[in-house]
Parts: C-alpha cells; structure tokens; sequence
C-alpha cells in the first residue's frame, strides 16, 4: 500500500508539474527560448536539492557505492536525454493542454523496445507487442482530440517520447551497475537508498550542465524564480524521489505502471482547472471531446500495463 501511495503521489506530482511548466512557457512565449529557458534554471535549483543530500550518503555508505567511474558517463547520458524531453514537452505545451500532452508521452514505450532490440537484443512477448499498438493508437486518437497537433505539436511529442526512453535506458543500465556491484560488496547499499543515489547524483550533472546552457537562454526578471523556476523544480524533484521509493516497495514493473496513472491524473486534473477558470492554462472543452480525451488516456494507461505485465 506504501508503494502505491508513494507512486500515486509521484503520478500526481508530475501531473501538476505539467500545469506549472505551462503556466511559464505561455506566459514568456513572446521571449526566444522559454522552454530551454526553464529546463536551465530548474536544473540548477534541482542540482542544490541533490547537493544537499549527496554528500552525507557517500561518507556514510562509502565503499558501497559503485566507483564514479564506473557509471557517470550513463548518469550524463540519463540526464541529457531527460532535459531534452522536458525541453520538447514545455515546447509541446505551449501548443496543447496538458491533460493532452502527458498521455501522449506514454508512446515513449515503443521507442524503449527499438533501444532493447537495438542496443541489448531484448525479445518481447506478444503481449508487449498489443501494449505498443495500442499505444500508437491511442496516441493518434489523442493527437486529434480537440483539433490537430501540427506538425510541430507532434515533432515535440516524438521527440520527448523518444529522449524519456533514452532517460529510462540509462536509468536501467545505472541500476544494473549498482546491482552488480551489490554482489560483489558484503554489506550492499539497501536498493532504496541506491535508487535515490541515482536520482540524485543525475540531477547533480544536470545542474551542471544547465550552467553550461544557461547563458544561451536569455534576461529572465528575477521573479520567474519564485513563481514558477522554484515550484517546478520542487514538485518535479520530489515526484521522482517518490517515484523510485514506489519502485523499491513495488517492484520496477508494479511501479511503472502506477506511475503512468498521471497520463489520466492530468486529464482530471485539466478538466477540474478548466471548470474552475484556468481557461489560460487548459481550454474548457464539450463533454463528448472530454469523454473521447478521457477513454484514450485509459487506453494509453491500459499500453504501458501490458507492456510492463508482458516484461514480468
């Protein structure tokens, strides 16, 4: 029941990271970069959240986490690609709801299973195989839900399915690392501990690569921190350190499909904001438009649970 909770809350957490990170991207869309913009500045902040909680871990636990060597070249791979996706999410924001965008992310699966295939000569059964056509269907019913994407609106999609696909890659391949390095320790570093190890110490490269992009990002006024850099970056941090406590407690595949419930959280999400005023952040659409939104983020969800069941 933890593991649920911890995950539903991560689901929850994203779903409203989502609404904030388009809160600022409409709002300073007349300026160059706003997307790019707020993946700098958030990565930073969340760089310090990481800084803080790094250092006790590694005197306490030193000798039972894996050399650095032996894995941050996969951190910064994990961390490029995720900046990416969320760079072409904000993107993808500023020209659709978010109760629209988010589902659409669950096509990422498709793409895990070319880089499985591709990299690690990964099989599927057949029952993945049915969770990725169903997923590429409920994608196209959702790209036309409520007029058309666009080409633009759809190119940001594949790429921050593709590039969330790449993270998940890397985030794989950093715990199998520390798992391999767990059998060769006496006393290994519980796998909770390890897994927030990996959070954290990728948001820690990121920020450093943010400070690398951040002057090319443009004059933001010094509010923009407190109104929107700071709360993303909080609600975000906090959603994946919950997130991976999920997958301890539930297992990667339990956990992955409960954190896919956010697909159909921002749906509900979208709508009750819209019914309360928010018309700038989600438009406030026809009860069959809103019914054909919600049955294809059930259908998206209903993807990534036999994709994930079809892995076990």
């Amino acid at each position: 029941m933890n593991g649920i909770l911890f995950g539903l809350l991560a689901a929850l957490l994203q779903s409203l990271s989502y609404l904030v990170s388009a809160a600022f991207v409409r709002r300073h869309a007349d300026r160059p970069s706003p997307s790019t913009a707020l993946v700098a500045r958030s990565y930073l902040a969340m760089g310090a959240f990481a800084a803080l909680c790094l250092p006790p871990i590694f005197r306490l636990y030193a000798g039972r986490i894996p050399p650095l060597s032996s894995w941050w070249l996969l951190a910064i791979g994990c961390i490029a690609t995720n900046m990416v996706a969320q760079v072409a999410m904000f993107f993808t924001l500023k020209l659709a709801d978010a109760s629209r965008v988010s589902p659409l992310t669950g096509v990422k699966i498709l793409f895990l299973a070319l880089l499985g295939m591709a990299f690690r000569g990964d099989t599927f059964a057949p029952l993945q195989w049915g969770g990725i056509a169903l997923a590429i269907a409920s994608a196209a019913l959702l790209s036309r839900n409520g007029g058309r994407l666009g080409p633009a609106g759809l190119a940001g999609i594949l790429v921050c399915s593709m590039a969330y696909a790449g993270s998940d890659f890397f985030i794989r391949l950093q715990q199998e690392v520390f798992t391999d390095h767990a059998k060769t320790v006496g006393n290994p570093l519980p796998t909770v501990l390890a897994n927030l190890v990996i959070v954290w110490m990728d948001y820690a490269v990121g920020s450093v690569l943010a400070l690398a992009v951040l002057p090319f990002t443009g004059r933001y006024p010094a509010r923009v921190w407190p109104r929107h850099v700071l709360p993303y970056a909080l609600v975000w941090f906090s959603a994946m350190c919950l997130l991976y406590l999920a997958f301890d407690l539930l297992g990667v595949v339990h956990g992955t499909i409960v954190q896919n419930t956010r697909g159909i959280l921002s749906i509900l999400l979208g709508y009750a904001v819209a019914r309360l005023g928010g018309a700038a952040l989600e438009r406030r659409l026809d009860r069959g438009t809103q019914l054909v939104r919600f049955a294809a983020g059930l259908a998206m969800f209903l993807a990534i649970v036999l994709f994930a069941l079809g892995r076990s």
